[in-house]
């Protein structure tokens, strides 16, 4: 039965992508959001280092994510910054919901989420990304934002310190489709 649904599956790709590409929906531009203005307009300016992310999609173009820390180290924001733009955001905004972090061809691709994380604790940071836009499929990745040492930090769920991401291009007959898996210190 699988060798018969890979058949069919090798049968339908090309007219999936000839379709999908037709209406833009393959081998987009990714691309992370940018000037993307808080809430309410304030400047981050205490920023504390979280992890790096490397894009492959991009042609490994290196965005840092940073934390916006009150007197207290409490989290007030995150900002995503790239040798070209930034993007900042509040912390509340990813506990109520996905901010998005990456767009290709008018669609959502990198989503981030918080839900039931404190300011002062953390929690579960969640990273969904778009892995197959022929068939618009998402994937997640799951980390734990932790405060150790003053120092807020992210760990895999086996506890593994993560210091670098890395978005691996999912491509289908050499066709960008999505992000095929995210690397952890590669």
């Amino acid at each position: 039965m699988k060798i018969i649904g890979f058949s069919l599956f090798l049968l339908f790709a090309p007219l999936l992508l000839a379709s999908a590409e037709s209406n833009n929906e393959v081998d987009w531009q990714f691309q992370f959001v940018s000037d993307q203005i808080t809430s309410d307009g304030q400047d981050f300016q205490n920023l504390q280092p979280l992890v790096k992310i490397l894009s492959e999609p991009e042609g490994n173009r290196l965005h840092s994510i940073l934390l916006e820390v009150d007197g207290n180290g409490n989290i007030l924001g995150f900002s995503r910054q790239s040798s070209t733009d930034q993007q900042n955001f509040f912390m509340h905004d990813l506990i109520k919901g996905e901010v998005v972090l990456a767009t290709a061809s008018g669609r959502n691709v990198l989503l981030l989420s918080c839900h039931g994380c404190t300011a002062t604790s953390g929690g579960a940071l969640v990273m969904r990304y778009l892995h197959n836009g022929i068939f618009d499929t998402y994937h997640h990745f799951s980390m734990q934002l932790r405060k150790t040492n003053d120092q807020w930090q992210l760990f895999t769920s086996n506890s593994t310190l993560i210091h670098q991401l890395q978005l691996v291009t999912n491509t289908v007959f050499g066709k960008t489709v999505g992000i095929e898996k995210i690397r952890v210190n590669p």
